[in-house]
């Protein structure tokens, strides 16, 4: 997002959630993507990692196990109340 709000995670994993149940991957990793900037405020170490390992996938054209790891994301990001 362009604004320098910190708590873009809470618009993000909703979207990333859509995405995923629409199978758009690459929208889902995309958005993904904008929980990493430093002007955002930390989410847990176990969801930004399991984020990292399916953005990784991803970038490796590994696209079956990016849809996977992102769904264990999502996931994660439910068992910690981020969504």
């Amino acid at each position: 997002m362009a604004d320098p709000y910190s708590f873009d995670w809470m618009a993000l994993w909703p979207l990333i959630t859509t995405a995923l149940a629409r199978k758009q991957t690459e929208a889902a990793v995309k958005l993904a993507e904008g929980l990493f900037p430093d002007s955002q405020h930390p989410i847990d170490d176990e969801v930004m990692s399991a984020t990292k390992s399916a953005i990784d996938s991803w970038r490796k054209d590994e696209a079956e196990t990016a849809m996977a790891q992102m769904k264990t994301a999502l996931q994660t990001a439910e068992r910690h109340h981020y969504i």
